[in-house]
């Protein structure tokens, strides 16, 4: 099992008052008040035995109603389901509708966030799937799943795509949707109704694909390596506010190679993934550099402003390559995640003084173990209950495990009272 290495910067800020819907209101005017608690305020309750107990914005971009299975049917039998049945206290949703391209191979991204808390109707609560179905391929569908009884419950179809990445904040789904070399979209879904509230059309993206897509509610931020409108190919980013709207759009990176033959070139930070997040209203993005020596490769941390411009800036080195880092948030704390071959698990605190923290192994919040093993391509926590989503390159049919746990999670990130000493090289101050 590989080693990871971490790096962390303390952030300040207020707790922040999450919104129900967004496109609900016009941009500028005031947000309403009285929004829920944040989703994992909201399942933090505990859950009685849920097995024991299972028995638009309108305009040219809207799409259509959200539509019931017929007879609210279960999902198909899968051999996947007897495997794991000898896994004590896991329970196995099959999915088995992903599609696989019998040519290519490809298998476009499958992706799950939250659904509703567990309740008297849903007592191991509901998570919503995104994926692109056999039968139908594009427009990609987000589904609505009841654990307790592996029903589907409600689905709704997204702009045209064949590739998904979703995050939820508060009472809406952000999500982008985008196919090889092609548009990509930003698409904002309530989950009270199930209904897509507002779809807008970013850019193009590039054969990489998106890098991330993360929200805190009052900003959601998507990075992606492609080309905006009368902006020159590259990394770029876009953020929207909490009603959906955006709010700019920029580019952060410029191709190393420019090709006038070619509508898309690489950067740095091309093969990075989950490289930025919000917290406080501020995106964080991670940007690798071709800056490399033999203490490693040195990184920029940027922390941005609503409107995309840059507010401060730190750097550092790392023996980690761009595809092994990711960002990571806990509550007001922010990680730099990677797994440099042979190195010792460490941290980096950027903020108020940088400094390296010894992480151990030992706090990683393992996921419920799939039908088929490999890596789940998303695992949530709905209070008590812990879920995986399994994909097609599980080895098998895709798949959701679940299994109730003794303490409500998720984990924290084990961040806190350990040596430290600085580390980082450089550190811009605000502008």
């Amino acid at each position: 099992m590989m080693v990871k290495n971490v790096f962390t910067t303390a952030l300040v800020g207020s707790a922040i008052a999450l919104p129900l819907a967004c496109a609900s209101t016009p941009r500028g005017a005031p947000a309403a008040s009285g929004a829920p608690a944040s989703a994992a305020q909201a399942t933090a309750t505990s859950v009685p035995s849920a097995a024991a107990r299972a028995a638009p914005r309108a305009g040219a971009d809207a799409l259509p109603a959200p539509s019931t299975p017929p007879a609210n049917r279960p999902a198909a039998p899968s051999s996947s389901a007897s495997a794991a049945a000898a896994i004590p206290g896991v329970h196995i949703v099959p999915i088995a509708r992903g599609w696989q391209d019998s040519d290519t191979g490809y298998m476009p991204n499958i992706d799950m966030v939250e659904g509703r808390a567990p309740d008297e109707r849903h007592p191991a609560g509901t998570v919503l799937v995104a994926e692109t179905r056999a039968d139908r391929q594009e427009p990609a569908t987000v589904t609505e799943w009841d654990l307790a009884t592996g029903r589907e419950l409600r689905e709704v179809p997204l702009s045209a795509g064949a590739d998904v990445r979703m995050v939820r904040a508060g009472g809406v789904v952000h999500a982008i949707v985008w196919s090889y070399e092609s548009a990509l979209y930003y698409v904002c879904l309530s989950v009270a109704d199930f209904r897509v509230l507002n779809v807008e059309r970013i850019g193009m993206v590039g054969p990489t694909g998106p890098a991330a897509i993360a929200s805190d509610g009052r900003v959601t931020i998507v990075a992606a390596e492609g080309s905006l409108p009368n902006v020159a190919s590259g990394l770029f980013v876009a953020t929207f506010d909490q009603n959906g709207n955006r709010i700019a759009a920029r580019g952060l990176q410029a191709c190393k190679q420019p090709d006038p033959t070619s509508a898309y070139c690489g950067t740095a930070s091309g093969s990075m993934r989950d490289d930025a997040v919000v917290v406080g209203g501020h995106p964080y993005v991670l940007l690798a550099t071709d800056d490399e020596n033999a203490a490693g490769r040195r990184y920029r941390l940027l922390r941005l402003r609503a409107d995309s411009s840059t507010e401060r800036e730190w750097s550092f080195r790392s023996s980690s390559f761009p595809d092994q880092l990711t960002l990571e948030s806990w509550q007001r704390q922010l990680a730099v995640d990677g797994s440099p071959y042979g190195a010792p698990p460490q941290q980096i605190l950027f903020s108020p003084e940088p400094r390296e923290i010894a992480r151990h192994a030992s706090c990683v919040d393992a996921p419920p173990p799939g039908a088929t093993g490999g890596h789940p391509a998303r695992h949530v926590w709905l209070g008590r209950v812990h879920v995986a989503l399994y994909g097609l390159n599980a080895g098998g049919k895709a798949h959701l495990a679940w299994t109730e746990e003794a303490d409500p999670g998720p984990r924290p990130p084990c961040w806190a009272a350990l040596p430290t000493r600085r580390v980082v090289e450089r550190t811009s101050e605000p502008r």
